[in-house]
């Protein structure tokens, strides 16, 4: 066999190099490369594809409010935003929303478009405010339930309290009591109180006490007093759960610590009266205590009568009725009265009159009345006996009401004042006095023309009155009335031809 040429075997060994390693990578077979240079990778920049390094670099900026820093934040937030981040958005708007709301708006949309509940809530705030952009309650009213479903609560009661109120769209208690109860899952204190009231009054669905009282004791957890004080009437009137008159005074301290004042009112009268719960005189009167500085009116009577009972000096008794008398109690305005009475105090009495002639009795507005005639100095009554007498008339006295008709008619000692006059005259009528009443519809009647729709009401009011001479009146015109209606006897046949002489 012929032996391969050793030129050919170089050369098919080169070929198979040059396949192996293309030009420029070639090397020595035997040769090695120690010093191998491979591509360098690059590092990933804050960019929209990026967007969570840009936070990073947000982060490092820290809370600087330069202008450049600003400006520099809001650059990389809107990256962030366009990167599909719902955080830059809203963010973005939060710093944007003072300058440019309509800016602002758009961010919020597009964070509540990437599932952000907070831009969706921002976004239904900015349309019901509509300062700069348009108001509109419909708009709203979609994104605040957008921002519930997303778990936002207070999007939960917001769009709720909307929709039990038909504000951006038609009423909708059913709906709305499906949000108050998404919102109080998500523990919002407030739609936990709605919607228990709505179970508790079967408003949106059916009644469900249970329900009710399991979302009442929620919203007491969250600091809502009347939620609180509810549990507490609930439990005492037993209505869907025992009567525990011990557990009902706890749920009213729960308000009187939350500062409503009718708890502590509640509270201290299960103390110190209840049968089935145990007395406590002194916790009682600390209750009733904190409910008067409260401004319960109840409660400062409460402790007027215990310092009754406890035969405390009259003066400080006086002054613990007064105290509930400027809350509107009329029982400690009229214990106030007789006191200070008693103590011959004139000065001190013009506040409790005062009190109960503002509340419509009329002895009280009297008594001013007398003390202004008097020439008391005091600048509650002072120069105003007439204003106090008109007070007593509209309150139901009949003789005030005449005596100051009279009065404003003639001019006597007063300006002369028809309009006053028959006004006082009017209320005196209304008082049931009859001849006031006769006397008014003489005046209609003597109007020219004749004012008879309002003389017969009159005349009528007399009548009822017992005034014979007012039941006279009214049936002379109705007399009248009926002939001016129909045809006279004579000419009951409509009106005769004249017979023609033959």
């Amino acid at each position: 066999m012929a032996k391969t040429p050793l030129h050919l075997i170089s050369a098919l060994l080169s070929l198979t190099a040059l396949l192996l390693f293309p030009a420029g990578c070639s090397k020595k077979i035997s040769e090695e490369a120690p010093h191998e240079r491979r591509p360098e990778t690059v590092k990933p920049r804050c960019s929209v594809e990026y967007p969570d390094l840009c936070m990073e670099k947000i982060a490092s900026l820290g809370k600087s409010r330069k202008p450049e820093i600003m400006k520099e934040r809001k650059r990389l937030l809107q990256i962030v935003c366009t990167g599909g981040k719902s955080l830059g958005c809203l963010f973005l708007a939060k710093l944007t929303v003072s300058d440019n709301e309509k800016r602002a708006l758009a961010l919020f949309g597009r964070g509540c478009e990437l599932k952000s509940h907070e831009s969706c809530y921002e976004a239904g705030a900015l349309h019901l405010k509509g300062k700069v952009i348009l108001k509109s309650s419909t708009l709203a009213l979609d994104f605040l339930k957008k921002s519930c479903l997303l778990g936002n609560p207070r999007g939960c009661f917001n769009s709720g309290a909307m929709l039990a109120e038909g504000d951006g769209a038609p009423a909708d208690p059913k709906q709305a009591r499906t949000l108050y109860e998404r919102g109080c899952d998500l523990k919002d204190a407030s739609s936990c109180y709605n919607f228990a009231i709505m179970c508790d009054q079967g408003e949106g669905g059916f009644k469900d006490g249970k329900k009710a009282h399991s979302a009442f004791m929620r919203a007491c957890e969250g600091k809502i007093a009347h939620a609180c004080y509810n549990l507490g009437v609930i439990t005492d009137r037993a209505d869907g759960v025992p009567r525990d008159q011990d557990k009902a005074a706890r749920w009213f301290s729960r308000a009187c610590d939350l500062s409503y004042a009718k708890g502590c009112y509640d509270a201290g009268v299960i103390l110190s009266t209840a049968t089935g719960a145990k007395k406590d005189g002194t916790l009682s009167r600390k209750l009733f205590t904190l409910g008067c500085q409260g401004k319960n009116g109840p409660s400062c009577l409460a402790l007027a009568l215990d310092m009754e009972q406890q035969k405390a000096p009259a003066k400080s008794v006086a002054e613990q009725h007064l105290k509930a008398c400027k809350l509107q109690v009329q029982q400690g305005c009229r214990a106030a009265v007789k006191l200070l009475r008693a103590q011959k105090d004139e000065k001190a009495l013009v506040e409790p009159l005062s009190v109960l002639c503002s509340m419509g009795e009329p002895e009280s507005c009297t008594n001013l009345s007398r003390m202004a005639r008097e020439g008391s100095s005091d600048p509650i009554v002072k120069g105003k006996a007439d204003h106090f007498a008109q007070l007593a008339c509209f309150s139901g006295s009949k003789k005030h009401c005449l005596r100051q008709a009279k009065k404003y008619a003639r001019g006597k000692k007063v300006p002369s004042n028809p309009t006053l006059a028959a006004k006082l005259y009017q209320k005196a009528c209304e008082l049931g006095h009859g001849k006031t009443c006769y006397s008014l519809g003489t005046i209609a009647m003597k109007a020219k023309p004749p004012k008879k729709d309002e003389a017969l009401k009159w005349f009528g009011a007399a009548c009822a009155a017992h005034s014979k001479a007012g039941c006279r009146a009214v049936k002379r015109l109705e007399k009248a009335a009926d002939s001016s209606k129909g045809k006279s006897p004579a000419n009951k046949g409509g009106r005769k031809k004249k017979h023609k002489k033959k």
